[in-house]
């Protein structure tokens, strides 16, 4: 399983190396240059996503430009809303008349399980299932793991996916033989290595009712460089994390 990592500007070029997808955020694109110019000068594949849980989604001009100045050639994931359906298939159709079916990785929403499955007779190509699917903040990540492992369980075996974000590393054991769950976006191990706190320490994983990025940037070094003991523990949550993936 592949594995993007996001990260705010300061630490990119900390971060950045230990991924294999570039996971590049389309609000953030428009407000700095500096996180723009790191990933228009990167050959990776990009993954170019329209919010991070906080942010306003770009209407799709600005989104656009957004797409442009990191060089265009990249993976989009168009806006999707919690529980609605309808919406994220508005949204999906929007932007595959945009940029073409194949550039566009749709997103799975709906307000229960069978809703949201029922997205995949619209979809073509890779789905990209939320973190969160069926869930509310107050669910503890275990719970929303589990959910998201049933959905996954449902997808047929052809259809490549992506998983929306991060729960546990426990989550993980579920996909294990599933060749079709192809890659995986966090800041997770970042965030909990900027809190010099453990990947492994589920104590901690009670949910999320702050979104990671917001919080991620709030925690890095004006310098730009991380203290060996934030380097260390954000390394060794990436290296914890990637036993899992496969």
């Amino acid at each position: 399983m592949k594995l993007a990592l996001e990260c705010p500007t300061a630490i990119l070029d900390m971060v950045q190396p230990f991924g294999d997808i570039d996971w590049v955020i389309a609000p953030y694109v428009l407000k700095d240059k500096e996180y723009t110019e790191f990933y228009r000068q990167s050959k990776r594949l990009k993954v170019l996503n329209n919010t991070d849980g906080v942010a306003e989604p770009l209407g799709i001009d600005d989104f656009k430009k957004a797409f442009d100045a990191i060089g265009g050639n990249a993976v989009i994931i168009p806006p999707d809303e919690a529980n609605d359906r309808d919406k994220t298939l508005v949204a999906y159709s929007e932007y595959c008349k945009e940029f073409g079916d194949a550039s566009v990785v749709s997103v799975l929403q709906g307000d229960s399980f069978k809703n949201a499955l029922s997205c995949l007779a619209y979809y073509k190509g890779e789905v990209a299932v939320p973190y969160n699917l069926g869930s509310d903040s107050s669910a503890p990540n275990w719970l929303m793991g589990l959910r998201r492992a049933l959905v996954v369980s449902n997808i047929p075996a052809d259809r490549p996916i992506h998983l929306l974000g991060f729960n546990t590393v426990e989550e993980l054991e579920w996909y294990e033989g599933r060749a079709n769950v192809v890659s995986i976006n966090t800041g997770y191990p970042v965030l909990l290595g900027l809190e010099e706190a453990d990947i492994l320490d589920t104590e901690r994983m009670l949910g999320k009712p702050e979104a990671t990025f917001p919080k991620m940037a709030k925690l890095c070094p004006d310098e730009k460089k991380l203290n060996q003991t934030k380097y260390t523990a954000t390394i060794r949550n990436i290296a914890l994390l990637r036993r899992y993936l496969g």
